[in-house]
């Protein structure tokens, strides 16, 4: 079994409701193991017997969809990738930073635009399927100039530090403790 996290993309926000204890009933009627929910942003820990994000994606978002009553994009990443991203902080400290986890990698041109488009002393480093995004001046300020915002942001789900973190460690825990998992 491994040990996943489904990021789920804009809910909560706008009208977009997701009750965790719905999320998480889902999950489980879906055959999922060990699920638990962190935050009320869309972050569903489980484990399965499912071999890729790809497939995890496909049980998902489909269910999520007509349960829910509109599409729910969701990354998915395994324990082993989160530890990977926490891992591979970019920089120095990790005040103002958050993670985004795109859908798909970005392709180069995508990079080329996001690094031409940022603002507000932000610096963004793109990792494969992710992207470190720091934000000097807090995430209340403009990071990318107007109008390139709102594609950026369909390109994956953003989380901030702590939470990237968090997510990480949760899910490790389910990876070493096997069923039952750190709570």
């Amino acid at each position: 079994m491994t040990s996943w996290v489904a990021l789920l993309r804009a809910v909560n926000v706008g009208g977009r409701t997701v009750p965790m204890a719905d999320l998480r009933a889902l999950a489980e009627g879906l055959g999922l193991d060990d699920v638990s929910t962190y935050i009320a942003s869309g972050n569903l820990l489980f484990r399965s017997a499912h071999r890729s994000p790809a497939a995890v994606r496909t049980l998902l978002e489909p269910a999520l969809q007509e349960r829910f009553g509109f599409a729910v994009e969701t990354a998915v990443r395994s324990a082993a990738r989160l530890r990977e991203v926490v891992e591979g902080l970019p920089f120095d400290t990790t005040d103002q930073v958050s993670v985004s986890y795109l859908l798909e990698p970005m392709t180069a041109d995508g990079e080329a635009a996001l690094h031409e488009h940022l603002v507000n002393e932000a610096v963004a480093v793109v990792r494969g399927d992710h992207v470190y995004l720091r934000t000097p001046n807090g995430l209340g300020q403009p990071f990318l100039a107007r109008g390139h915002d709102k594609r950026f942001a369909a390109t994956g789900t953003s989380r901030n530090w702590r939470t990237a973190a968090a997510l990480a460690d949760l899910a490790a825990g389910r990876h070493r403790a096997g069923p039952g998992g750190a709570r």
